[in-house]
């Protein structure tokens, strides 16, 4: 199956360049960790008629996973989203894995953005990056982490990184994320969470 060229080409006319060795990287990991590949511009997953609703769904995040982690408010913004997000871990030394994927109730996989382990004072956090705040994304994140959350033992405190500074989040979708006991990030206000990952 493949997505015929849309995404890829959809971002490529919106000014997005992926010329860089760094951005060629986070694609080809981003669609390794949904079992997709790019194929001459065509994201591409490979079905059967056992596991087709599987694979469709792993395509179908990927594109998702993709167009969110790309899409700019501007051609001449330098640096994506995710890796901001990861600069400011490092930044303050909070200690992360990176890309690591879960399995729900709803048996589809999930991928976590950064895995932050378990401490002294806090349990295991998991961090969800949505770039591009929409109704869509926010139902996303609220169903993977609930999914995931369904088949842990152990306590995981989800939280959602969202970029409200290049759309404006409403306090109804913050809401959203409280009512599933999901910490909404805003860029925003990243600092103020700190002790939260650092602890």
């Amino acid at each position: 199956m493949s997505d015929d060229g849309y995404i890829l080409n959809d971002l490529k006319i919106s000014g997005f360049k992926s010329d860089s060795q760094k951005r060629k990287q986070i694609l080809k990991t981003t669609l390794a960790g949904f079992g997709v590949t790019e194929n001459e511009g065509c994201l591409e997953i490979a079905a059967s008629k056992e596991n087709l609703g599987r694979s469709i769904h792993m395509l179908l995040q990927a594109m998702l996973s993709i167009n969110d982690m790309f899409v700019l408010t501007s051609p001449y913004v330098k640096s994506l989203f995710w890796e901001d997000v990861q600069g400011f871990l490092d930044m303050h030394d909070i200690r992360y894995t990176s890309r690591v994927k879960f399995s729900g109730l709803s048996g589809l996989d999930h991928e976590i953005d950064f895995l932050i382990p378990k401490s002294k004072n806090e349990p295991t956090r998991a961090i969800k990056v949505i770039n591009n705040p929409d109704r869509d994304k926010v139902g996303l994140c609220l169903f993977a982490f609930n999914d995931i959350k369904s088949m842990r033992n152990d306590e995981i405190k989800p939280f959602a990184c969202i970029n409200d500074l290049s759309r404006s989040f409403s306090s109804n979708d913050t809401e959203a994320f409280s009512n599933y006991d999901i910490v909404p990030m805003l860029w925003s206000k990243r600092e103020d969470l700190i002790p939260l990952l650092a602890g």
